[in-house]
Parts: structure tokens; sequence; C-alpha cells
């Protein structure tokens, strides 16, 4: 991803139309790639203008600014042919009672300096999968694709509770290609 962009978190709270038709209070998150948190806020008010049920509906958001380095994409995201805000969407087709969505991944590298001493390092990759071991192994596949040379593992796999993605055309056209 490129310094000139970040991910930011998107929390949402809205009065929704439930299945049966009733009301009922929603949740969302949703991860957006913006350069400034001005840039963020702004695709959350395209977001909402999906969200309100009438004019009268008010939408209580929360913008946070996220360490989360990459999103690695494959095709267990679906991309919305509609773009929001200039922005492209992933998002899951399967509801929110299966195992699919967005798994955090903590790697711990290991690296042999040239003195001899071990240097160890973190990092937390995003990926979507249909379960946790699934997005374990996924990630391990990503890092003998990308040729990780540092000794690794896999410590930590969670699941995210981001509904959707929303990246740059320049990221879009990188993780189809």
């Amino acid at each position: 991803m490129s310094k000139e962009t970040e991910f930011y978190r998107i929390k949402m709270t809205y009065q929704g139309e439930k299945e049966d038709g009733g009301i009922d209070t929603i949740k969302s998150e949703d991860l957006v790639m913006a350069s400034n948190y001005t840039d963020a806020e702004k695709t959350a008010f395209k977001l909402m203008e999906d969200k309100a049920i009438d004019d009268m509906s008010t939408v209580k958001y929360e913008i946070l600014k996220t360490k989360i380095a990459d999103v690695i994409y494959n095709n267990t995201f679906v991309t919305d042919t509609e773009l929001v805000g200039g922005l492209f969407v992933y998002y899951f087709e399967e509801s929110d009672k299966t195992e699919v969505g967005l798994y955090s991944v903590q790697v711990n590298y290991i690296e042999l300096k040239e003195n001899g001493r071990e240097k160890r390092s973190t990092e937390t990759l995003y990926i979507p999968a249909t379960t946790p071991q699934e997005a374990a192994s996924l990630i391990s596949k990503h890092l003998k694709h990308v040729g990780e040379t540092r000794d690794w593992v896999i410590r930590n796999v969670k699941y995210d509770k981001a509904q959707s993605v929303l990246v740059t055309k320049s990221k879009h056209e990188k993780d189809v290609a």
C-alpha cells in the first residue's frame, strides 16, 4: 500500500430495516483507504446515504485510523460494480452467521543478523477467508508466493468485524491483475 493512503475503520450505528420488515438498530464496520481523515469522512458520508431509511434517520459514526498495512485480495471478496466516492468496494455475499469474513493474521518473523543475533518482528496481515484455518493457510501461501526469506510463524488469527473494504483504483488494479 502506498504511504500516501492508509486504512481507516468507519463504524456506524443506525436504524435499519430487518429481513422481516421491522426496524432495528444496525451496526456496521467498513475499512476505507484514504489519504487523510477528511477523505475517510467523505467516504463515510457516501456510505451513510445508503444506510438511512428516510430523511429523519440519524446515523452515528466513528472514524478510526488503523495500523493495517495491507489487505490481501482473493476471490472470497465480491467486487461491487458501483464505486463509492471513487473507491472500489470489496464485500462478502455470505450472511454474518457464517465464518466467511476478513481475518487479521499475526505473523512473527525471526531474522538472523550478520552478527549472529536474532531480530524478531511482528506483522498483522488481513485476508478474506471462509474459516480461520483457511486464513492461516492463505497467509502461508501468500508469504511463500512473495518470496519471504525470514523464518516465520503464524501466532494468532482473529475474525475482523469489517463488512466491506473500500480501496483505491490503483490498489484494485494491482489486486485483480
